[in-house]
């Protein structure tokens, strides 16, 4: 699946990325879809392990992620996921 046409993400502007700002705009995340822009963090409504695509192509895998919170973590996309019920947030 080719990625969609977002805003260049630039990673010396990451780390002034608030994490504890309010979550903005947000939409239900399709497994291997791209959500059309980037998001700073999923929720996760029920238990799981979730791998996303990260701003550079590659992916990574957190195991275990807990349900019920907000998972800071930018990405593109959720390529594979056990957890359910997963939001993500921009």
């Amino acid at each position: 699946m080719k990625a969609i046409d977002t805003v260049k993400f630039d990673p010396e502007r990451a780390k002034y990325i608030d994490f504890t700002a309010p979550i903005a705009r947000s939409g239900n995340v399709v497994v291997g879809t791209y959500y059309g822009e980037y998001s700073r963090a999923l929720y996760v409504g029920g238990a799981g392990d979730i791998t996303v695509e990260k701003w550079d192509g590659t992916t990574q895998e957190f195991k275990n992620v807990p349900e019920g919170a907000w998972f800071p973590v930018c990405s593109m996309r959720v390529t594979a996921a056990t957890a359910s019920d997963l939001v993500w947030g921009a």
